[in-house]
């Protein structure tokens, strides 16, 4: 009953976070001069309730962790929802005191980011799912699956970061732009590699398909979203498009929230059912041992 309390606190706290990321896209498509449509205007009251939705759920997430004494790995994996909660709270206040600064804006966007994707691994984590036992696979590759699965992580960390920073004026596109096919290819070479080492193995493949699916789409809506901001631009305001194409520039957003998540989630996927290989030398070693008992055997 504890188990599935957490489970569902995690799924609304994680949808109220995805709202926010939501509310928060469409407050800077206003800022940065972006048409937005009429129903997304006088966000800063709904960021406000939302921001207090999620503080509540992540306290309250953190109680019943708290209590959950058979499981307290969940423990350590709340409180930094916590942490990053009142790190937003935080920053919310100097914002409103201070006004809006670039720098500090980004910064609380990747927080944004990272609480959507620590109360996925909440829900994923507390699910009955992955409670089964599954079989372990042997790590067969060189370098080895488990000391590279989380690198693709950190370049798509580093691709939202460059992205927060053009959409809040920082910097131009180029950066966010370049790097992204470098992070694409970092996603689609570690999941690729998992399903064709693993193919039979549901929970790995499905992971590293979901991941495929996501890179995909994220790079069909970048390109949409970056067509659409080259055309607001445009001194032409004939050639404007119309404020719903700002939905592309908020979904790509989103959907780079999801990829984080979804990666930070093969990566433990990976280390949970992927077991350390026998390192060469040992490996060698004891198929050296067999065969000499094999030999001892016949004779």
């Amino acid at each position: 009953m504890q188990f599935r309390l957490i489970h569902w606190l995690s799924a609304l706290l994680a949808l109220s976070t995805l709202l926010l990321l939501v509310v928060s896209g469409f407050m800077v498509s206003a800022s940065t001069g972006l048409p937005i449509p009429a129903w997304a205007e006088g966000g800063q009251m709904a960021h406000r309730i939302l921001a207090g939705v999620v503080a509540i759920l992540s306290l309250a997430a953190l109680a019943a962790c708290w209590r959950a004494k058979r499981w307290r790995w969940l423990t350590r994996l709340s409180l930094p929802i916590v942490l990053v909660v009142a790190a937003q709270a935080g920053i919310g206040m100097s914002l409103a005191r201070k006004g809006a600064t670039p720098s500090v804006s980004v910064l609380q966007a990747m927080l944004t980011h990272a609480l959507l994707t620590l109360g996925a691994v909440l829900f994923f984590i507390s699910s009955r799912s992955f409670a089964k036992e599954a079989e372990t696979v042997e790590d067969e590759l060189q370098p080895p699956l488990r000391s590279i699965a989380w690198w693709p992580a950190i370049f798509v960390v580093a691709q939202i970061l460059l992205g927060s920073a053009y959409r809040h004026g920082m910097m131009g596109v180029m950066p966010h732009l370049s790097l992204a096919f470098v992070t694409a290819g970092a996603l689609a070479f570690l999941a690729i590699l998992v399903a064709t080492t693993y193919p039979t193995h549901r929970p790995l493949k499905s992971v590293a398909f979901t991941v495929v699916w996501f890179t995909l789409a994220q790079i069909v809506l970048g390109l949409i979203a970056l067509f659409y901001r080259v055309q607001a631009a445009s001194a032409d305001a004939a050639n404007a498009p119309a404020a719903w194409l700002a939905l592309f520039t908020v979904s790509h957003v989103v959907l780079g929230s999801f990829t984080l998540a979804a990666t930070v989630w093969m990566a433990i996927e990976i280390r949970k059912y992927v077991r350390p290989g026998l390192p060469a030398a040992l490996d060698s070693r004891g198929q050296a041992d067999a065969t000499a008992k094999l030999e001892t055997g016949l004779n």
